[in-house]
């Protein structure tokens, strides 16, 4: 199910930002394209973490990830905080569409072994 909603989530990001691109500056849609994938790759980070303590019971590898996986993106949003291009509107419509469109994703595939 992780692999289907990221799946979703990186189309949906696309659509978005194209459109974005196309009505607003490019700056808003860099900042959006940024905050949504930098969404994506924590939360696919952190599914892969789960994967690893819940199957596997290595829980010093999912340690190991999450050690290197938060300064990473907290160095990323340092660095991108200083940048010319960084609008605070596109990373805010970033953030929204994470959050919907996750969970538009959990509800169309939804277990229906597991209610």
């Amino acid at each position: 199910m992780i692999k289907k909603s990221a799946i979703t989530m990186f189309l949906a990001n696309a659509i978005i930002f194209f459109i974005l691109g196309v009505y607003f500056n490019s700056s808003m849609a860099i900042s959006f394209l940024f905050s949504s994938m930098l969404l994506l790759a924590n939360y696919v980070g952190l599914a892969l973490m789960w994967k690893f303590i819940i199957l596997r019971q290595k829980a010093g590898l999912a340690g190991l990830i999450a050690l290197i996986k938060y300064p990473i993106i907290g160095l990323s949003i340092y660095w991108a905080g200083r940048q010319p291009w960084m609008n605070p509107i596109g990373i805010t419509i970033g953030i929204c569409a994470f959050l919907i469109i996750i969970v538009l994703s959990l509800l169309i595939y939804k277990d229906r072994k597991n209610p």
